[in-house]
């Protein structure tokens, strides 16, 4: 096993128990058993028992730890606010009931990725790494990649596992007034239409007007369930105070936004074609879910204020 060359980590928000030791020895096996970067498990309630986290660190490596994390909804967004009780939208109706409240704790989770040692958020410790890399519990690293994933976002923010496009009705269901949020966002920060680094995001923003409420469709987007972040280039282009105006309005736990429009909106006004794609679900090296997928269960707290 070689070390890997970067100073850099990988983390995991879990709550699918029964899944999280297979998807760990797929990473393994087909990627960081060369590498061996260290391995940081979150999770927000005492889901894990010693002897499975005795038993990962022995069968698989030493160098991933479990870490149990505080959370709670921020207390200036009134309860009635919460996106499960919007229910106008088709997905809330179907899909979004209040049990559900621990994936928009997962939203806030994933998208604050700088916010080290906060509530809700990776901890402290992380902040010693100059890259991090996120995975879900689920993933599915289907065969041998043979590259450092961290050489990819040492000139870009962000790499990803693959991208998509938002071309189902859900998504629109998941990204309601985040359109506008952003456009409001350009204008109080005085950035111009014409200033937008990236071209695609840069030609959408001149010729959809304001007055629209979703995410164009044709933005392609990173996939989020495996990213590689560069935090230190993602601080210096101003992302913690993009951030800080998402968590001001509440959007993560209002709307259900999630960290993928949330980061590509930002990085793509700051710089031009800020993602490096490894295209690995092309190359049948990457699924975001393993056989036998489950829905993340929810927290056990069903209202605990930050």
């Amino acid at each position: 096993m070689s070390k890997g060359k970067h100073n850099a980590a990988v983390y995991i928000l879990s709550s699918r128990t029964d899944m999280l030791k297979t998807a760990l020895k797929y990473f393994y096996e087909n990627w960081n058993q060369k590498y061996d970067y260290p391995v940081y498990i979150h999770h927000f309630d005492d889901i894990y028992e010693k002897d499975f986290i005795d038993e990962v660190k022995n069968e698989i490596s030493d160098k991933i730890s479990f870490h149990q994390i505080e959370y709670g909804v921020p207390s200036h967004i009134p309860e009635s606010e919460l996106f499960y009780n919007r229910r106008y939208l088709p997905y809330v109706v179907n899909s979004f009931p209040p049990s559900r409240l621990g994936y928009l704790h997962m939203e806030h989770f994933a998208t604050n990725l700088h916010k080290f040692g906060d509530k809700g958020c990776p901890i402290k410790e992380m902040e010693k790494y100059d890259y991090t890399m996120r995975i879900d519990d689920d993933s599915w690293f289907k065969g041998k990649i043979d590259f450092d994933f961290f050489d990819h976002v040492v000139d870009k923010p962000i790499a990803t596992g693959y991208t998509w496009n938002h071309e189902h009705w859900r998504h629109e269901n998941t990204t309601e007034h985040l359109w506008k949020f952003y456009l409001n966002y350009l204008v109080k920060r005085g950035i111009k239409p014409f200033d937008i680094k990236d071209e695609q995001l840069r030609k959408i923003v001149i010729k959809n007007p304001a007055s629209e409420v979703h995410i164009p469709k044709s933005l392609a987007m990173n996939c989020g369930n495996f990213n590689v972040y560069n935090v230190k280039m993602l601080l210096e282009l101003g992302f913690e105070d993009w951030m800080d105006y998402v968590n001001e309005y509440g959007g993560l736990y209002k709307h259900r936004w999630g960290d993928i429009e949330t980061l590509e909106l930002f990085t793509r006004t700051m710089i031009d074609k800020p993602v490096y794609n490894f295209d690995l679900r092309n190359k049948g090296l990457y699924e975001p879910q393993l056989p036998g997928w489950a829905m993340a269960p929810s927290v056990k707290e069903t209202d605990n204020r930050i």
